[in-house]
């Protein structure tokens, strides 16, 4: 309903920001559940394949990490490429996140990338929650929007967020697809993004602000192979 309604409406780089990336508006992209889903297993039913595979190095060896790519993920980049400056902000680690953006992100979309050291940490030891300021992306947030599944992520500005669902591997998903029209409203018609973006927070008010996602933790990442070799 809010995405509808939406619809009908209307520095500080760790990454040198390349010149023609400079756009009007920043586009703030998470990673893990937001454009890929990794896992350590594949179900056992001959079906499953996954679009990377990568090792991490553990204390007694390598893990491996399958990588599968929401649908729609390069269709999504390349429109939203024309429109925005687009910028990666997970809470993964630099090294995973890095392995992952190079292959998925073959045409460059990605100018800039902030990493787990970039969030603020909350929450106890043993389960902490990272939560992303988006003023380090861009300190004009009327220009600003984030994609991201998880509310923790963006708790500090959720008037800037454009909120998607989580994504466990469903290959039916057409998520990325249904925010296009938003992204290409708000760049082209709206002049302050949380004008419009903050009147779907009575409709999430419930919300869990549980849910954080930051791939997989402590490792050396090795590319092993893809399906796009």
């Amino acid at each position: 309903m809010a995405k509808k309604f939406l619809t009908s409406l209307i520095f500080h780089p760790e990454y040198p920001i390349r010149p023609r990336a400079r756009k009007k508006m920043t586009l703030i992209l998470d990673l893990d559940e937001t454009l890929i889903h990794t896992t350590t297993s594949l179900r056992n039913d001959g079906l499953t394949y996954p679009d990377l595979h990568l090792e991490m190095t553990v204390k007694n060896g390598y893990l491996p990490l399958y990588v599968f790519i929401r649908p729609y993920l390069h269709t999504f980049l390349r429109e939203v490429g024309k429109w925005y400056e687009v910028v990666l902000f997970t809470a993964s680690e630099r090294r995973y996140a890095e392995t992952v953006v190079s292959r998925i992100d073959t045409s460059g979309v990605i100018t800039r990338m902030f990493f787990r050291d970039s969030c603020t940490v909350e929450g106890p030891s043993h389960r902490p929650f990272y939560v992303k300021d988006l003023t380090i992306v861009r300190s004009d947030l009327s220009k600003v929007v984030i994609v991201d599944n998880s509310p923790i992520a963006y708790r500090m500005q959720p008037e800037n967020a454009l909120p998607c669902s989580t994504w466990e591997g469903d290959p039916s998903d057409t998520e990325l697809l249904s925010l296009l029209p938003i992204l290409s409203a708000l760049q082209a018609s709206t002049s302050d993004v949380r004008s419009v973006l903050s009147l779907r927070l009575t409709d999430r008010a419930g919300e869990d602000l549980g849910h954080t996602d930051h791939g997989p933790d402590q490792y050396q990442v090795h590319n092993f192979g893809s399906r796009y070799q």
